[in-house]
């Protein structure tokens, strides 16, 4: 239970109250009418398909106490109740319903005494942040640690996160993700974090912010809300970048195995094991990780340094690593009769798929296959992007890349790549019967690699092969 005066929530959102009166307390924020249930506070939220004031009306036969409504939106709502407004049942008006969210659950955060970690990036901050629940998990309770789950890194996720806090919770860890300029701000307003994660910037999200020097000035808007201590990717080329505009003690990650700064965290030693994961020595302690790739080394120590910051030795850390697996989609190794799958494909990024491309090429198979969907989100360079991914595996130890999707279809049409290297199909049944074709001539000699953006649901080809 909330237990939010709605006096308070005025005063938060600057909201004007229309309809109703003030003299209640919200227990619990409905954001959708389906799950509404007598007494919650309902709040309309907008998307490109949807519209959250359609159902306000619905939300006051359902019982509701009342609800926000964004000002443009006020008059249609007057009319729906034909100029006549219930007294039970209280209308706030605002100017953005959306922000509002995220000024009620920033009111409804500050009210506890917790430590909070926010971590962001352009990649790696999901598997990170699963490291990090897993390792706080040999200190605390799974009650005193409330995490974001899923997708929920979002203004929509992160306040439903924030309204589960309770007396019990002592560390609130949050995922933060953003495609906009302004977003990071007003979540990390919200999250109010004692420690900030920043794991790396690549090129994400470039449909909205045009170029890593934008998503690395919109990831550093989290900096100035950190009340403890900054963590950064020492090898990362924007290191600097946010080294230069904190204030705050930094703590830094590596893989350089030779740094000698304290304040940097490396590895004694790590040998690859290719797709068995790495054997790592650490603080004079040797372990097995079983996931793989460089890329996930990095969010090892990325969490390696969270643990260490909550006094988390690294005895207790060793279990933990040892035993941890992929999140799904993230890196899952899928041994098949004839083959292995290596399925990372949760997302994509040009970045990202260029580290799994690197890693594939590295890998000692007979012949090495790569699938690739269709990346999102890059705007108006999205066939050059598409294009640069492209012909940087022509340079790698690769037999065959299959595309999947209309993007990297017209780039293998129209753009100077090693056609005879590249298969393009837009069904994934057909990118399914071909790789079941070089399963019979490869027989236990072909490792595949499956990487592509969510919206392409690659999870779907794993029914054909």
């Amino acid at each position: 239970m909330l237990n939010i005066k709605a006096k308070e929530i005025i005063e938060a959102t600057g909201g004007l109250l229309k309809s109703g009166g003030s003299d209640f307390i919200v227990n619990n924020i409905s954001l959708d009418t389906r799950t509404l249930k007598k007494g919650d506070f309902f709040i309309p939220l907008m998307g490109q398909n949807y519209d959250g004031h359609n159902f306000i009306i619905e939300a006051y036969n359902k019982k509701a106490i009342g609800c926000l409504c964004e000002e443009t939106k006020f008059k249609d709502l007057l009319k729906k109740f034909k100029n006549n407004l219930p007294k039970d049942f209280s209308i706030i008006v605002v100017e953005d319903t959306l922000r509002s969210l995220g000024y009620i659950a920033g009111l409804y955060r500050n009210g506890f005494k917790i430590k909070a970690i926010a971590i962001t990036g352009s990649n790696g901050k999901t598997t990170t942040k699963e490291l990090v629940y897993n390792l706080l998990l040999t200190k605390y309770k799974r009650e005193e640690v409330l995490v974001t789950e899923k997708n929920f890194n979002n203004e929509v996720g992160v306040p439903q996160t924030i309204f589960k806090l309770n007396n019990k919770v002592k560390i609130f860890l949050a995922e933060l993700g953003i495609n906009h300029i302004g977003e990071m701000q007003r979540l990390a307003r919200m999250v109010s974090p004692d420690i900030g994660l920043i794991t790396n910037i690549g090129n994400t999200h470039l449909e909205f912010l045009k170029n890593n020097k934008i998503v690395a000035k919109a990831k550093g808007e989290m900096i100035p809300f950190i009340k403890d201590k900054l963590i950064l990717n020492f090898d990362d080329t924007f290191y600097n970048y946010f080294l230069n505009i904190t204030d705050k003690p930094v703590k830094s990650f590596s893989l350089n195995t030779a740094i000698p700064l304290e304040e940097v965290v490396h590895f004694d030693s790590y040998k690859d094991l290719g797709i068995e994961g790495f054997e790592i020595s650490y603080k004079g302690l040797n372990f097995r990780f079983k996931l793989v790739g460089e890329h996930n080394l990095y969010n090892l120590l990325a969490a390696l340094s969270v643990a260490e910051e909550f006094g988390i030795s690294i005895k207790d850390c060793k279990e933990v690593i040892e035993n941890f697996k992929p999140v799904e989609y993230r890196g899952e190794v899928i041994k098949r009769k004839d083959y292995i799958i290596y399925f990372d494909a949760y997302n994509a990024n040009p970045s990202s798929s260029r580290a799994l491309l690197y890693f594939l090429s590295n890998l000692n198979y007979r012949f090495k296959l790569a699938i690739l969907g269709d990346m999102m989100e890059l705007g108006k360079k999205a066939m050059k992007y598409h294009t640069e991914v492209l012909q940087y595996a022509d340079n790698l130890n690769i037999d065959l890349i299959l595309t999947y999707g209309n993007i990297y279809r017209r780039v293998r049409k129209e753009r100077n790549v090693n056609k005879d290297k590249i298969e393009s199909y837009t069904e994934l049944e057909k990118i399914g019967k071909r790789v079941n074709e070089l399963a019979e001539k490869y027989k236990g000699e072909m490792i595949i690699v499956v990487k592509g953006s969510r919206k392409m649901e690659m999870e779907r080809l794993l029914k054909f092969i």
